[in-house]
């Protein structure tokens, strides 16, 4: 009679799982008097009902097995999918920290907001707000846009 529980432990968390070994494969496959059974419309004597009644109850004990274990790895790939977001959060920050246009010399800086005044190079409808709006960019921006007496 085929065993339907076939656990296996993670040496690292200790998590129980159904593994894939051979004998789990094995037992998921129906035995051949009970194909034979299902072939012909034969009933079962008294013993091969007992030991399918027995299959059954571990067929259905290892369904259930298998749901918990589904729902257990759901809430650990949902917990997963936090961590994911929250990670991918940071290396946004991270990768915000260390654009290059923060270290832009003020100087270089400068030269954009002039490239963006009314009659100088190029004339845009942004050229009458040049200042105002360039300076809402960044605080550092900002500091120089007001800073520099030719912006205004």
């Amino acid at each position: 009679m085929p065993e339907y529980k076939h656990f296996q432990t993670c040496p690292q968390c200790g998590f129980h799982s159904l593994g894939d070994s051979e004998n789990t494969m094995e037992s998921e496959n129906l035995p051949s008097p009970i194909e034979a059974l299902l072939q012909n419309n034969e009933s079962p004597d008294s013993e091969s009902s007992f030991d399918t009644q027995s299959l059954l109850s571990q067929a259905e004990h290892a369904l259930a097995d298998l749901d918990s274990q589904i729902e257990r790895m759901q809430t650990s790939i949902s917990r997963l999918s936090e961590r994911r977001e929250r990670i991918t959060v940071n290396i946004q920050a991270y990768r915000t920290v260390l654009h290059p246009i923060r270290r832009l010399p003020r100087e270089v800086i400068l030269e954009i907001f002039e490239w963006c005044l009314p009659g100088l190079r190029v004339v845009s409808s942004l050229s009458a707000k040049a200042p105002w709006v360039l300076g809402q960019l960044s605080r550092h921006w900002r500091s120089i846009a007001l800073s520099s007496p030719t912006l205004w």
